[in-house]
């Protein structure tokens, strides 16, 4: 990360969203998280957490405001930030495991 064209201040926002939501609705106060440059500068983060279902993930990724909401879906922000959002439940059935991808063009 430390030569990562990106904006890396966004890219820590994004794992810090997706940190909180591992906490507050994946039944987990440590949180495995992994960072990864992969392919031509993109960054990987990887979150996971003890819950193998995402219920309405379709749903909130494309949640849009239509208002002054005071509350933002934490994943509708991870994408406004551009992180390209997918999960997978763990193959061992732990939980599941949630993606985000950056690239620094993305974050421009």
């Amino acid at each position: 990360m430390a030569h990562w064209p990106g904006d890396v201040e966004l890219a820590s926002r994004v794992v810090a969203v997706l940190v909180d939501n591992a906490v507050r609705h994946g039944g987990i106060v440590r949180v495995p998280v992994r960072l990864a440059e992969i392919r031509t500068r993109e960054v990987l983060i990887e979150v996971s957490d003890l819950v193998p279902q995402f219920p309405a993930f379709t749903e909130v990724l494309g949640w849009e405001p239509t208002g002054p909401e005071r509350r933002r879906p934490g994943l509708w922000q991870a994408r406004s930030f551009g992180a390209a959002l997918t999960y997978a439940a763990n193959e061992d059935g732990s939980g599941k495991t949630v993606q985000a991808v950056l690239t620094p063009e993305a974050m421009a």
